[in-house]
């Protein structure tokens, strides 16, 4: 698994106020903890944390003045918008220690079943796994292009890595070529959808014939 080296600083700054002046100097607040240790507030720059993030990556290589730690990139907190990341927290870990993590399912290719009129529905875009630190995957790659209508790929039929143990339920949908949906039954979703069922209009001459047979005015 690929480590990259992460510079980060003690952080004595507290407080809303503080950690938005950090913020506004791109640095990231953050935390490590684990391992018995207690929990260490750090600050990091967001550039360097964001190229991680960039690449996938789950485990770094902590730099402090106080020597470097193996850790795992834990949480990650963003915005009311979700575009900007907020903070950051590492748990530290030991390479012969095995940890739960979360990593995406990545489609590779257009499935031809799409081009048949199917849906692709990726149903499960992460899946958990639990491995030593050294043995974390940054991702799943499948590839959906021979997948035609009907097509479904579980839990149990996603590739299986040395060391590396799902999760999830093994019957679980990862991926589903939906058939196409028949006329009738979209003309009856969306006017459910919309509620156009529309009242029941009757002239004068029709209310006073409909009156006389139920015998109601």
């Amino acid at each position: 698994m690929e480590v990259e080296k992460l510079t980060v600083q003690p952080r004595a700054e507290t407080g809303s106020r503080s950690v938005r002046r950090l913020r506004k100097q791109g640095l990231i607040p953050g935390i490590v903890y684990g391992h018995k240790t207690e929990p260490t507030p750090i600050k990091v720059q967001k550039d360097a944390l964001l190229q991680l993030l960039r690449h996938g990556l789950h485990m770094v290589e902590l730099e402090t003045d106080a020597g470097n730690e193996r850790a795992l990139i834990k949480d990650i907190q963003y915005d009311s918008f979700g575009d900007n990341v907020i903070h950051v927290d590492f748990t530290r870990v030991a390479m012969d220690e095995k940890v739960i993590v979360t990593i995406p399912v990545e489609l590779v290719g257009s499935p031809v079943g799409v081009t048949h009129g199917g849906i692709l529905q990726h149903l499960l875009k992460e899946v958990v796994v639990e491995a030593l630190p050294g043995n974390i995957p940054a991702g799943i790659s499948l590839t959906v292009r021979d997948m035609d209508v009907d097509a479904v790929i579980h839990v149990k039929d996603l590739p299986q890595m040395p060391g590396v143990r799902y999760q999830n339920d093994p019957g679980q949908i990862v991926i589903h070529i939906q058939p196409p949906a028949k006329k009738e039954e979209v003309e009856e979703a969306v006017a459910e959808a919309e509620g156009t069922a529309e009242p029941e209009v009757l002239t004068e001459r029709e209310s006073d014939e409909k009156e006389k047979k139920t015998g109601k005015k």
